[in-house]
């Protein structure tokens, strides 16, 4: 089955909220960008363990 049919994962508003502010700093920084493509990139949402 192409990615490109693959249904998206379903995420909560919080971690919605929480994934846009991060993709909005990461793309002030440069570190990422827009890309038009039909293939989807799975992502997920880990909290950083305190040391």
């Amino acid at each position: 089955m192409p990615k490109e049919s693959v249904h998206a994962l379903v995420m909560s508003v919080t971690e919605l909220n929480e994934l846009k502010g991060q993709l909005e700093d990461l793309s002030k920084k440069n570190f990422v960008g827009s890309v038009i493509s039909p293939w989807r990139t799975p992502l997920l949402l880990s909290k950083k363990k305190d040391d």
